[in-house]
């Protein structure tokens, strides 16, 4: 394909124009290949790697696989709310009872938001929940629940992390 310069036009001045649009467009091509923070509207990596956490959380809750639910919990783990406190011991004797309690657990965590800074995230989901008997009867749900989950990155992956008594 050739160009031609028009004549009001030098050529040098219509090179450098095709170089730009050409630049501008690699950058716009590469950009859209790179994850970019979620301020901005796309989604980051990190992003990514905290939704899969929270769809092996549902899938560990729903298949009652304690070591599976409990690897997606920081050993510093540390949630504190009124004169309550959770730590990584207390939240998986509870998960240890509903288990028991328990025969069967539907759960659904819609992701409202995650905010990535650093090797820190907070992420403000709804979770809901069905949990029934062997006779299949509902014995408790939760539809919608508000939460705000606290995640710290360790050795590379993302773990729950709790509010370490700042909530």
């Amino acid at each position: 394909m050739f160009v031609t310069c028009p004549k009001k036009m030098g050529c040098r001045k219509l090179h450098r124009g095709l170089f730009a649009i050409v630049t501008v467009a690699v950058l716009l091509i590469s950009c859209a290949k790179t994850d970019r923070p979620t301020r901005y509207g796309w989604t980051s990596e990190d992003e990514k790697q905290i939704r899969r956490a929270y769809i092996t959380l549902a899938k560990a809750i729903e298949h009652k696989d304690i070591d599976l639910l409990m690897s997606l919990y920081s050993s510093a783990y540390l949630d504190v709310y009124g004169k309550q406190q959770e730590t990584w011991h207390t939240v998986r004797r509870r998960w240890e009872q509903a288990f028991k309690d328990f025969f069967i657990i539907e759960v659904s965590i819609v992701v409202n938001s995650i905010t990535v800074e650093g090797d820190r995230a907070v992420g403000v989901v709804a979770m809901s929940w069905e949990a029934r008997d062997s006779s299949g009867t509902l014995i408790s749900s939760v539809e919608d629940l508000p939460a705000i989950d606290y995640w710290r990155k360790e050795d590379g992956q993302w773990k729950v992390y709790g509010n370490q008594g700042r909530g």
